[in-house]
């Protein structure tokens, strides 16, 4: 595997940690941590304004292997690594938030009873249901985005944007302590903004995805809405399943662009 432990130094600079603190959390990539107290809340907390960045990566290499996989494969294969390659290289983070979100919101119980399925580590048919339809519209979508790396980057950035958003916005709603309670009540409007100036390289070569981020916006907007009505306040699952949703979102609307 590839080590990178001689960019420790690099890492430990001011804001490399907080960098590297997003791409250990977000990514399964081999990253050195920033700091001896690196699971302390406010180092996640702070490296919030990196998660977008972190979204950088994962799509910049998913990018790469889709390229290099269409040199050997006929389309539309290659767009499998556009698909596979940000759930692999997160670890599945994002995936299983969503599993478990899908087993809670839709077993009809109240708001406990959520949280406890939530919580549960058994797979309901919910989860498998709603995992396989979101990775089938994904697959159909990208297959048909995979022109230009535009609706895919913009894709990536919203989900990471969309933990950044929740998080700052909403109160912490799960009964034990989780991943969500290291963000909750620690990420503030100036994080937050930060976070959104890694939006800004996206014009200079996808205009559009600025717009199609401000239509994301409303979306991320409306989940947060709901998670608040549902539950009062997000969980580390709700911030998974936000992620996995807005990419889809984004995907969908930019689908419909080509389509007009």
């Amino acid at each position: 595997m590839l080590n990178l432990k001689f960019l420790s130094p690099i890492f430990k600079m001011t804001g490399f940690e907080d960098f590297s603190e997003a791409l250990r959390f977000l990514t399964v990539l081999p990253v050195p941590a920033g700091r001896k107290s690196s699971e302390a809340p406010r180092d996640l907390a702070r490296a919030v304004r990196f998660f977008p960045a972190a979204g950088w990566v994962l799509a910049v290499i998913s990018w790469a292997i889709f390229k290099t996989a269409g040199v050997f494969f006929p389309h539309p294969i290659p767009s499998l690594a556009l698909l596979a390659g940000p759930i692999l290289l997160s670890g599945g983070l994002h995936m299983d938030g969503f599993a478990d979100f899908c087993d809670g919101f839709f077993s009809g119980r109240d708001r406990s009873g959520t949280l406890a399925i939530m919580k549960d580590p058994r797979v309901g048919a919910w989860a498998v249901i709603g995992s396989c339809l979101l990775l089938l519209v994904k697959w159909e979508l990208l297959k048909v985005l995979s022109r230009g790396p535009g609706a895919f980057f913009t894709a990536i950035l919203a989900g990471r944007m969309a933990l950044a958003g929740l998080s700052a916005f909403l109160p912490y709603a799960g009964a034990e302590d989780g991943l969500g309670r290291s963000l909750a009540g620690r990420v503030g409007t100036g994080t937050l903004l930060a976070a959104g100036l890694w939006l800004v390289p996206l014009a200079l070569f996808y205009p559009r995805g600025l717009m199609l981020f401000a239509a994301a916006s409303f979306f991320i907007l409306a989940l947060g809405i709901w998670f608040k009505k549902k539950l009062g306040g997000f969980t580390g699952d709700l911030l998974g399943a936000a992620s996995e949703l807005t990419e889809l979102f984004v995907l969908a609307v930019a689908a419909c662009g080509m389509r007009t």
